[in-house]
C-alpha cells in the first residue's frame, strides 16, 4: 500500500515539474522563478480582450500552475527538512560517540 502512495507522490511531482517546466534537480528559487513567470502569463486579470474560451483556458492553466507550485514547494521543503534532520542526527551521533570514547579513556 505504501508503495502505491509513494508512486502517486512521484507522479504528482513529475506532473508538477512538467507544468512549471523545471528540471528534476531544480531548487526552490528556480521553481519560484518559473511559477512567477507562468502566473504573470496566465493570470485571468491579465487577459484583457480575450475571448471567453481563451479566458477559461488561461484560468484553468493558472489554477494548474498554482497547484503544481504548492505541490513542488511542499515536497522541496519536506526534503530539505529531512536532510537537515539527518545532518543533525549525524552530528548528535558523533557527539555521543565522542562522549563514549572519552569515558572509555578514563
Amino acid at each position: 500500500m505504501e508503495a502505491l502512495l509513494s508512486l502517486a507522490d512521484l507522479t504528482g511531482e513529475k506532473h508538477a515539474r512538467a507544468v512549471l517546466g523545471v528540471e528534476r534537480d531544480a531548487d526552490l528559487s528556480a521553481v519560484k522563478k518559473a511559477y512567477r513567470a507562468l502566473v504573470l502569463e496566465n493570470h485571468p486579470d491579465k487577459q484583457v480582450g480575450a475571448s471567453p474560451e481563451e479566458l477559461a483556458a488561461k484560468q484553468e492553466k493558472f489554477q494548474e500552475v498554482q497547484q503544481a507550485y504548492e505541490t513542488l514547494t511542499q515536497l522541496l521543503r519536506e526534503k530539505k527538512a529531512e536532510e537537515e534532520a539527518e545532518a543533525e542526527g549525524g552530528r548528535a551521533a558523533s557527539r555521543r560517540a565522542r562522549r563514549r570514547a572519552d569515558r572509555t579513556e578514563l
